[in-house]
C-alpha cells in the first residue's frame, strides 16, 4: 500500500523541547521538526513514514518499481549502495528518490531550503524488505518494523496523526486529498479456534467462551468457531499463536504446575529416508567410503566447472562459500585431492546428499534434488599383495550402479552414450526405460589436472529421487531348481560401434523358455582382428524347472540364437 500527502509552506526549525525529550527517551536524536515529527509518530503508532522535499521530485511525480541487477542508489547516510534485482524503489519522474521501506535517498532529503514536503505512509511485503536488508547489509529504525510486519490498514491513521502535528509545529499548510494506491487489500486472518488443542499446549481447561473473553481484551474478536486476528497483529496467523496469547492474558501463574508430561515414543515411518539409510548401508557393504561435505561452495569457481548458474545465498559466511552446489562432483574430487596430497591414492568413496539446482530467478527457492556420487581412483585392493594392483576402470564404476539397480530391484537399465562437464570418452548417461537416473563415466582430464589427481578418476552420479520412485518394494521369490543348467559360450566379432546390450537384446528375444541369463565375459581387440572390429564372447545359461534339458533342444535354441546375431549384427563367429 502506498499512500502520500502534501503539506506547503512549512517553516522548517527545532522541534520543541517535550518532543526532544520523547524521542531521547527512545534513544533517537532530535534533527528538524520536520524529520522529528515522522519519526514521533512512528513510535506512537508504528508506522514508519518519510518526508520528501517535494520541490526535489522531479515532475511532481511518485513511481513505485523493482531495482534492475546493478543499479546504484545513494541514501541519506551518503553511502552509495548496489541493489540486487528487486529491491523496491520509490522513483519521481527521472530517477530513484528512497529505498521503499528501508532509507529515504540523498538527492530528496528534507533541507533548510525545505517548503512543502510530501508526506508518504506506506506498506510493504516484509519478505522483501528482509531480503533487501540481508543483501545491503543496513538496516533503520523504519526497516526493523516493515520487516517483521505492521499494520496496513494504519497507513492513513498515522499520516493524519504526522499532518496535524506538521499544522500544530511547522505552520503547514494542508493540499485537499491523499493519494491511496492499495490494490491488494489485507483483511483480517481467520484462525480456527481450537480449545482443546489450546488447553492441551498450554496446561490449562478453560473453555472457548472463557477463551474468548480473555482476547477481547486485545481486540481480537470471535465469529462461531473462529477468532479474528487483526492486521495490526501480523504474528498472528495460527492456532500456536492464539495459545500464546490466552497463557499470556490468563496469567502464567494462574496455570497449573504439571507433575508429568506426557511423551509419545510412535515412530513415524518415512519411507524415503528408510531409503536412502538402504542405500547407504549397500554402499558401504561393498566396502565403499562414506564422505559428507558442504553444502556451501565458491559459486565463482563451481560456475566455470559445471558451466551451469549457481544460486547464491545473501549473506554469506565468507566470499569463498557464496553459493550452494549444483552438484556433488567437485565436493569429492576436493576429497580425492585431499587424501592424494597425503600419500592415499586408492581411494573408492561415495556421498549421498543434496544438490541445489538454480531456477533461474534468486527471488524462487532453487529446487532440491539428493544425489548419489561415487568417486575411484587408484588401484584396485590397494596395495595388499592378493590385489591385482590394475587401476579402476570404467567398467568398476559401472559395476558398482549393475550392483546397486540389482539391489534395489531396477530392471531394463540402459546406457548410452554421453558428455558433459564432468564426463568425456569412456561415459554413459543412464537411463530407466525413458527416464534419466544419471551418469557415469570417466572424468575428464580437465578436472582432473584441476584437482592435481595423477591417477585416472571415474564417477558415477544418480538421482536418489528417482531410484526410490522406480524402485520395485514387491518381493518374489521362486523356487530352488532342481534340475542343472548348463553353459554355452559364443564368440562373435563385429563392428565396434555396435553396443554389446543391442546384442544381448537380441539373444534374449529370440533364446526361448529355456534361456535364463545372458552376459559378456570377455571383449578383445588386437592385433588379431581387425582395427574397426571387436571380439565379443557371451555366455549363455540354459535351464528348466521342470526337467533335465537334452543336448538337442539346447543345441536347437542355440542355433537360433548365432543365427540371428549373425543376421541382425552381421556379426561373424570367432574361430
Amino acid at each position: 500500500r502506498y499512500t502520500a500527502r502534501l503539506i506547503r509552506n512549512i517553516k522548517l526549525g527545532a522541534s520543541p523541547d517535550w518532543m526532544v525529550r520523547r524521542l531521547e527517551a527512545v534513544g533517537m536524536r532530535s534533527i528538524n521538526n520536520v524529520v522529528d515529527i515522522t519519526n514521533y509518530v512512528m513510535m506512537e503508532t508504528g508506522q514508519p513514514l518519510h518526508a520528501f522535499d517535494f520541490n526535489l521530485v522531479s515532475g511532481g511525480k511518485i513511481i513505485v518499481r523493482e531495482s534492475r541487477e546493478g543499479e546504484t542508489f545513494v541514501t541519506l547516510d551518503e553511502k552509495s549502495h548496489e541493489l540486487q534485482q528487486g529491491t523496491v524503489l520509490i522513483c519521481d519522474a527521472q530517477k530513484p528518490v528512497a529505498l521503499g521501506g528501508i532509507m529515504g535517498g540523498l538527492n530528496s532529503e528534507v533541507n533548510e531550503r525545505t517548503t512543502d514536503v510530501l508526506l508518504e505512509a506506506a506498506y510493504f511485503q516484509p519478505e522483501n524488505i528482509q531480503r533487501s536488508l540481508r543483501y545491503l547489509g543496513m538496516s533503520s529504525e523504519a526497516s526493523m518494523r516493515f520487516e517483521r510486519g505492521i499494520d496496513p490498514n494504519g497507513a492513513l491513521h498515522a499520516q493524519a496523526r504526522a499532518t496535524e502535528l506538521f499544522v500544530e509545529l511547522a505552520k503547514g499548510e494542508v493540499a485537499k486529498g491523499v493519494i491511496d494506491i492499495y490494490p491488494q487489500k489485507i483483511h483480517p486472518v481467520k484462525i480456527e479456534l481450537k480449545t482443546q488443542e489450546i488447553n492441551r499446549l498450554i496446561g490449562t481447561t478453560l473453555t472457548s467462551e472463557e477463551m474468548c473473553d480473555l482476547l477481547t481484551k486485545i481486540e481480537i474478536t470471535a465469529e462461531k468457531n473462529n477468532v479474528i486476528a487483526p492486521t495490526f497483529r501480523p504474528d498472528l496467523t495460527r492456532v500456536a499463536d492464539i495459545a500464546e496469547e490466552v497463557a499470556r492474558l490468563y496469567g502464567y501463574d494462574n496455570i497449573p504446575l504439571c507433575a508429568t508430561t506426557p511423551i509419545s515414543y510412535e515412530v513415524h515411518d518415512n519411507p524415503f529416508d528408510d531409503f536412502v539409510e538402504s542405500l547407504k548401508t549397500i554402499m558401504t557393504g561393498i566396502g565403499y567410503q562414506e564422505v559428507v561435505t558442504n553444502s556451501l561452495i565458491n559459486s565463482q569457481a563451481y560456475q566455470e566447472m559445471t558451466g551451469e548458474p549457481i544460486y547464491t545465498v545473501l549473506n554469506p559466511l565468507n566470499a569463498d562459500l557464496d553459493g550452494l552446489r549444483n552438484t556433488l562432483i567437485p565436493s569429492l574430487l576436493t576429497v580425492l585431492q585431499w587424501n592424494v596430497y597425503r600419500q592415499i591414492k586408492d581411494l573408492a568413496i561415495f556421498e549421498i546428499n543434496r544438490v541445489y539446482q538454480h531456477p533461474g530467478s534468486l527471488t524462487e527457492r532453487p529446487h532440491e534434488e539428493m544425489h548419489l556420487t561415487v568417486a575411484l581412483t587408484g588401484t584396485r585392493g590397494g596395495d595388499d599383495w592378493l590385489s591385482s594392483r590394475e587401476l579402476y576402470n570404467f567398467y568398476d564404476v559401472k559395476g558398482v550402479v549393475e550392483y546397486l539397480a540389482d539391489k534395489i530391484s531396477l530392471d531394463k537399465l540402459a546406457f548410452i552414450p554421453y558428455d558433459n562437464f564432468a564426463v568425456e570418452n569412456q561415459s554413459v548417461k543412464i537411463l530407466l526405460g525413458e527416464n534419466e537416473i544419471g551418469y557415469l563415466g570417466k572424468l575428464q582430464n580437465s578436472l582432473r589436472t584441476r584437482f592435481d589427481i595423477d591417477n585416472p578418476v571415474f564417477i558415477a552420479q544418480l538421482n536418489v529421487h528417482r531410484l526410490f520412485d522406480y524402485r520395485k518394494t514387491e518381493r518374489r521369490f521362486n523356487e530352488i531348481p532342481r534340475f542343472p543348467w548348463v553353459e554355452r559360450d559364443l564368440a562373435v566379432v563385429l563392428d565396434r560401434d555396435i553396443e554389446t546390450g543391442e546384442i544381448i537384446k537380441t539373444i534374449r528375444k529370440v533364446g526361448g523358455k529355456f534361456l535364463k541369463d545372458a552376459y559378456v565375459f570377455d571383449l578383445y581387440t588386437g592385433k588379431q582382428i581387425e582395427a574397426s572390429k571387436k571380439s565379443v564372447a557371451f555366455r549363455l545359461i540354459f535351464q528348466s524347472n521342470e526337467k533335465t534339458l537334452t543336448d538337442e533342444e539346447i543345441t536347437y535354441w542355440f542355433e537360433r540364437i548365432m543365427a540371428a546375431v549373425q543376421k541382425t549384427h552381421h556379426a561373424k563367429l570367432r574361430t
